[in-house]
């Protein structure tokens, strides 16, 4: 290293730098990673003369530096943010408080001997990513980036999770069993089906913000597949599959292998997780060949619209009609000249109850809230079937045949219910690791709907936030993900963790939000992903997404009939399509 100009400057300065690392030990040997905007990043390696203390400090003999005074200006500027003190042997001691902490992007780590510039070799982890999806797609280049091993497991034979459809429904067509065989109870013979897609599903964002950001649909060369704004499901599928060959991710993914169990490991005074697998394409079951492997991570992808949330109404049992939840649903003939009611008006209850209204005698779409206060129950709603589907209250009681609402109304002779209530959060290979329990589909304690506070980052979890736009926000916490691994990012303490945690839910409970929202964002996603962008030093997500995003939700609550068809955002496509070419065009050129 003394051959390089920029190292040339100081040898024997000494500095204690406490460092939060509980996962980590000091060793003969360690590595100071620096990085800034002004200097790039630079790798110091010295000796520890006394190895670890008791509180978990290191003495560090500084045998290179890029600034010419350990406790000079630079020095300290570069460590604002940063929960690492700087003391010098003349005492100089300061902290940045906690509020300033998270833009960090200085580590401490044990390491071996490594190129100047190039993360320790301790720094890249072996990481297990579960599930093949644009979550798992996402964490998977992301670490690879980072220079981490990773392998993934993904159940289905492809890639793309929820957006891979399937001809298949379940036996159970509400849902209410699944819960018991994802942890292995019951009958295991029994195929659990992961995709919800129907074969008429369009996305009800466009193409434009549904890009992982630095790769476009034109780039993924499937305009040839569905070329509409608002594509189809098979062209999402095309899109992902494009990504990971684009990204080389298929070489690290087991197919047909589905996760059973991942428990936490203590091994030489190091966090590592004992990942347990089965080679099936169906659930677990008695004469599987199990499969055991220990990383130093794992980071879960599992999606969260597989497992049906269904409600709990007086008389479901008593009704004597077809129920079914929206995951099993796949196309309407099935509805031809039947009285219908579909509960629940977000996005799958609005279009899955237009659909059907094209086969149907009757729809009534049945909710307690509407994406648009301004929609009045007792108006016919717009639809290419006229006078088929309204809007009605919700559900307090179902009868033999009948269906009685909010207010008083009784809906008589109702055929078929199909529940469109929404998804639970599961992870059935975490139900013994004691990291983070499901209450009302709140995934607690999480920092950041990211980070366990009690594993840090050697168990995270991608793409739980909801009302958002998935792929970049994925993409975003997979980098923090990736470099808090690596040790690029320092994430807070275990206590500071769970304190924020704490006083994210009481502000929840203060504001009137129920549990079951506890992930869910809308317009925060914006400052959330700002946030991260910030944290791993990378480029902010263009200011065109946001202003897509706020008019594609304008447009579609004032025509939920056609906004996929009639938009007028074209200033803002424009500005959109001009950048996604430019950057195909840099990406060429280099």
């Amino acid at each position: 290293m003394s051959a390089r100009p920029w190292l040339s400057f100081l040898t024997g300065k000494r500095c204690q730098l406490n460092f939060w690392a509980p996962h980590q030990t000091c060793s003969a040997r360690v590595s100071i990673v620096l990085a800034t905007r002004s200097t790039g990043r630079h790798s110091v390696t010295g000796r520890c003369p006394a190895g670890p203390a008791t509180d978990g400090s290191c003495g560090f003999q500084l045998s290179k530096h890029p600034y010419n005074k350990c406790a000079s200006k630079p020095w300290r500027r570069h460590l604002q943010g940063c929960p690492v003190r700087s003391r010098t042997s003349k005492g100089i001691d300061q902290e940045a408080p906690a509020s300033e902490r998270q833009p960090t992007r200085m580590a401490v780590s044990a390491a071996t001997d490594g190129a100047p510039g190039e993360a320790p070799e301790q720094l890249r982890r072996r990481v297990c990513v579960i599930g093949a999806g644009a979550a798992g797609l996402a964490a998977a280049k992301e670490l690879l980036d980072e220079g981490h091993s990773v392998t993934v497991y993904e159940a289905d034979s492809l890639v793309g999770g929820v957006w891979v459809i399937s001809d298949e429904i379940e036996e159970d067509l509400t849902g209410e069993d699944r819960q018991a065989l994802e942890l292995g109870l019951g009958d295991m013979s029994r195929r659990l089906v992961h995709s919800s897609m129907y074969n008429g599903l369009r996305t009800n964002l466009p193409r434009e913000l549904m890009t992982f950001d630095g790769f476009s649909f034109e780039d993924a060369g499937v305009s040839n597949i569905d070329n509409r704004r608002f594509c189809s499901h098979k062209a999402v599928m095309s899109y992902l599959a494009a990504y990971a060959d684009q990204f080389s991710l298929m070489q690290h993914i087991h197919f047909r292998t589905r996760v059973i169990s991942a428990l936490p490991l203590e091994q030489e005074g190091s966090q590592k997780w004992i990942v347990t697998t089965v080679q099936s394409e169906r659930a677990p079951k008695s004469g599987n060949v199990h499969s055991e492997e220990v990383f130093d991570a794992v980071v879960v992808g599992n999606g969260h619209y597989s497992s049906p949330r269904m409600p709990d109404l007086d008389g479901q049992r008593v009704y004597e009609g077809f129920q079914m939840h929206s995951h099993n649903y796949r196309e309407p003939s099935q509805f031809m000249e039947r009285r219908v009611v579909v509960l629940g008006a977000a996005a799958s209850g609005e279009d899955i109850s237009r659909e059907i209204a094209t086969c149907a005698s009757k729809v009534f779409l049945c909710a307690r809230s509407w994406q648009n206060p301004d929609w009045d129950p007792t108006k016919r709603i717009q639809t290419k079937a006229d006078d088929v589907l309204v809007r009605k209250p919700g559900i307090v009681q179902l009868d033999r045949n009948d269906v009685m609402l909010e207010g008083g109304e009784v809906l008589e002779d109702i055929d078929c219910i199909v529940y469109c209530t929404g998804y639970h959060y599961r992870f059935p290979f975490l139900k013994d690791a004691g990291a983070v329990t499901v209450d009302d589909n709140r995934v607690a304690p999480l920092y950041e709907h990211l980070f366990t506070p009690r594993f840090g980052a050697t168990l995270s979890f991608i793409g739980l936030p909801f009302k958002v736009v998935p792929f970049p926000m994925m993409q975003l916490q997979s980098r923090w993900v990736a470099q808090a691994l690596s040790g690029r990012v320092i994430l807070p303490l275990e206590e500071e963790m769970t304190n924020a945690c704490q006083e994210f839910y009481n502000k929840l409970e203060r504001d009137g939000v129920p549990m079951r929202y506890t992930h869910r964002m809308g317009d925060d996603q914006f400052h959330y992903n700002d946030m991260i962008s910030k944290i791993t030093n990378s480029r902010p997500l263009p200011a065109w997404r946001k202003a897509m995003y706020e008019a594609n939700s304008k447009n579609k609550r004032s025509r939920p009939e056609e906004y996929r068809d009639v938009w007028d955002d074209h200033d803002i496509l424009q500005e959109a399509l001009e950048q996604m070419a430019g950057e195909a065009l840099f990406s060429t050129a280099s």
